[in-house]
């Protein structure tokens, strides 16, 4: 696996986050969530609070019917003043965004581990069972565009018997990386058209992450998200050809 790949100074990126999931919080109560959000107020100081509603389905008398039940606050988010940091509190999960513009990986790993440290604390979070990765990309490509094969290393094939002209497509790979025992997630998708900036759009969602019984400590946090950054990068390097980059350097 290689890490040594160039560095665009105006990524695609859409949104990156960093996710831990946990199932073994000592204080998981809403409360506590509350709480824990309260913490971060100086910094994100907008707060949202995230409700669920469950819709099922109801045969009563043969008649079907819908049937909607509210869970109440399952969580909050908390965004800063410009709207580019958000930050997700669940009870069994956490998550960290950067919108664009996107400054750097050790930015976005030192601001979410960093918020995650006061979170974890306040919830007694002792053991962290999934640490994700997930970058979301949107590349544009000029148009008038001939080949997809150009841009993107793996465009979808269409036999030669056939018409070649392609308005959409959505193609969804899962890549195990036994040398970090970590699994890719990617998704890639086109069809999006602006006349407007005479520019088609390809979006590459590539999610990294490893599952098992992780201590909370930093030391070890960064080791994991370290080793998934770098299969992220790979992917991202290795599925989008030269040509598609040449505007994001």
């Amino acid at each position: 696996m290689t890490s040594k790949w160039p560095h665009l100074s105006n990524a695609p990126i859409t949104e990156a986050i960093i996710e831990f999931q946990f199932n073994d919080a000592k204080n998981s109560a809403i409360d506590s969530i509350r709480n824990a959000s309260k913490l971060l107020e100086s910094e994100y100081p907008i707060e949202q609070e995230k409700k669920s509603q469950v819709i099922r389905a109801v045969i009563n008398d043969d008649t079907p019917s819908t049937e909607y039940i509210d869970e109440g606050i399952v969580g909050f988010v908390r965004r800063s003043e410009d709207g580019k940091k958000v930050i997700q509190f669940m009870l069994d999960r956490f998550a960290f965004s950067y919108l664009p513009p996107y400054p750097n990986w050790d930015v976005l790993e030192e601001k979410a581990v960093g918020v995650w440290d006061i979170y974890q604390k306040e919830m007694g979070i002792k053991f962290i069972k999934r640490i994700g990765v997930r970058f979301i990309n949107r590349i544009e490509i000029d148009l008038p565009m001939t080949d997809l094969e150009d841009y993107l290393s793996s465009p979808p094939i269409i036999p030669d018997e056939l018409p070649q002209a392609i308005m959409e497509f959505d193609q969804r790979v899962v890549l195990p990386n036994r040398e970090i025992e970590a699994v890719a997630i990617i998704n890639q998708s086109g069809g999006a058209v602006s006349s407007e900036k005479g520019v088609a759009s390809v979006i590459l969602d590539i999610d990294v992450g490893k599952s098992g019984k992780f201590e909370t400590s930093k030391e070890s946090i960064l080791t994991i998200l370290q080793s998934l950054h770098e299969y992220k990068n790979d992917i991202f390097f290795r599925f989008i050809k030269p040509k598609a980059l040449e505007k994001y350097k």
